[in-house]
Protein backbone atom coordinates (compact mmCIF):
# COMPACT_ATOMS: atom_id res chain seq x y z
CA UNK A 1 0.00 0.00 0.00
CA UNK A 2 1.35 3.40 -0.96
CA UNK A 3 -0.11 6.50 0.63
CA UNK A 4 0.44 10.21 0.08
CA UNK A 5 -1.06 13.41 1.41
CA UNK A 6 -0.78 14.95 -2.03
CA UNK A 7 -3.60 15.08 -4.51
CA UNK A 8 -2.28 13.09 -7.45
CA UNK A 9 -3.93 11.89 -10.62
CA UNK A 10 -4.61 8.19 -11.06
CA UNK A 11 -2.41 6.63 -13.71
CA UNK A 12 -4.46 5.34 -16.62
CA UNK A 13 -3.21 1.77 -16.95
CA UNK A 14 -4.99 1.40 -20.31
CA UNK A 15 -2.38 3.89 -21.64
CA UNK A 16 0.54 2.98 -19.36
CA UNK A 17 2.27 -0.26 -18.40
CA UNK A 18 1.02 -2.40 -15.53
CA UNK A 19 2.51 -1.73 -12.11
CA UNK A 20 3.95 -5.25 -11.91
CA UNK A 21 7.32 -3.83 -12.99
CA UNK A 22 7.61 -2.18 -9.58
CA UNK A 23 8.90 -5.52 -8.24
CA UNK A 24 12.10 -4.91 -10.22
CA UNK A 25 12.61 -1.44 -8.78
CA UNK A 26 12.06 0.42 -12.07
CA UNK A 27 10.12 -0.15 -15.25
CA UNK A 28 9.05 1.55 -18.44
CA UNK A 29 5.73 3.15 -17.62
CA UNK A 30 5.09 4.82 -20.98
CA UNK A 31 7.03 4.39 -24.19
CA UNK A 32 7.00 5.36 -27.83
CA UNK A 33 6.00 2.95 -30.59
CA UNK A 34 9.02 0.86 -31.53
CA UNK A 35 10.70 1.60 -28.20
CA UNK A 36 13.27 4.05 -29.61
CA UNK A 37 12.92 7.19 -27.47
CA UNK A 38 14.71 10.51 -27.92
CA UNK A 39 14.65 11.31 -24.20
CA UNK A 40 14.19 9.45 -20.91
CA UNK A 41 12.03 10.96 -18.17
CA UNK A 42 12.68 9.25 -14.82
CA UNK A 43 10.83 9.72 -11.54
CA UNK A 44 10.59 7.86 -8.27
CA UNK A 45 7.25 8.78 -6.74
CA UNK A 46 4.65 11.49 -7.03
CA UNK A 47 6.78 13.07 -9.74
CA UNK A 48 5.78 10.30 -12.16
CA UNK A 49 2.59 12.18 -13.01
CA UNK A 50 4.69 15.25 -13.91
CA UNK A 51 6.75 13.11 -16.28
CA UNK A 52 3.60 11.72 -17.90
CA UNK A 53 2.35 15.26 -18.49
CA UNK A 54 5.72 16.28 -19.92
CA UNK A 55 5.69 13.21 -22.17
CA UNK A 56 2.33 14.24 -23.62
CA UNK A 57 3.69 17.70 -24.35
CA UNK A 58 6.90 16.34 -25.89
CA UNK A 59 4.93 13.94 -28.08
CA UNK A 60 2.97 16.93 -29.37
CA UNK A 61 6.26 18.60 -30.30
CA UNK A 62 7.55 15.56 -32.20
CA UNK A 63 9.97 14.46 -29.45
CA UNK A 64 9.73 10.79 -28.49
CA UNK A 65 9.86 10.34 -24.68
CA UNK A 66 10.05 7.25 -22.49
CA UNK A 67 8.73 7.58 -18.93
CA UNK A 68 10.44 5.39 -16.35
CA UNK A 69 8.96 4.83 -12.91
CA UNK A 70 11.80 4.11 -10.49
CA UNK A 71 10.45 3.55 -6.98
CA UNK A 72 13.47 1.58 -5.71
CA UNK A 73 17.09 2.18 -6.69
CA UNK A 74 18.14 -0.75 -4.52
CA UNK A 75 15.91 -3.28 -6.27
CA UNK A 76 16.77 -1.91 -9.72
CA UNK A 77 20.52 -2.14 -9.11
CA UNK A 78 20.13 -5.86 -8.36
CA UNK A 79 18.50 -6.61 -11.71
CA UNK A 80 20.51 -8.14 -14.57
CA UNK A 81 22.34 -5.58 -16.72
CA UNK A 82 20.22 -6.55 -19.73
CA UNK A 83 17.04 -5.60 -17.87
CA UNK A 84 18.53 -2.32 -16.60
CA UNK A 85 19.63 -1.46 -20.14
CA UNK A 86 16.15 -2.24 -21.46
CA UNK A 87 14.66 0.31 -19.04
CA UNK A 88 17.36 2.99 -19.06
CA UNK A 89 18.54 2.66 -22.65
CA UNK A 90 22.32 3.36 -22.71
CA UNK A 91 22.31 5.03 -26.14
CA UNK A 92 19.76 7.64 -25.04
CA UNK A 93 21.83 10.28 -23.31
CA UNK A 94 19.07 12.91 -23.08
CA UNK A 95 17.74 12.16 -19.60
CA UNK A 96 15.68 14.11 -17.10
CA UNK A 97 15.40 12.86 -13.53
CA UNK A 98 12.58 14.46 -11.56
CA UNK A 99 12.77 14.41 -7.77
CA UNK A 100 11.31 17.08 -5.53
CA UNK A 101 12.61 15.89 -2.15
CA UNK A 102 16.30 15.05 -2.47
CA UNK A 103 19.12 13.90 -4.71
CA UNK A 104 19.25 10.49 -3.02
CA UNK A 105 20.03 7.80 -5.55
CA UNK A 106 20.20 10.12 -8.54
CA UNK A 107 23.82 11.10 -7.83
CA UNK A 108 25.10 7.56 -7.26
CA UNK A 109 23.84 5.94 -10.44
CA UNK A 110 24.97 6.97 -13.93
CA UNK A 111 21.53 7.88 -15.19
Amino acid sequence: MILTRQTLPTIDRSKCAAASGVAKGAYVLADVPGGKPDVLLLASGSEVSLCLEAADQLNGEGIKPRVVSMPSWELFEHQPQAYRDSVITPHVTARVCVEQASTFGWRATPV
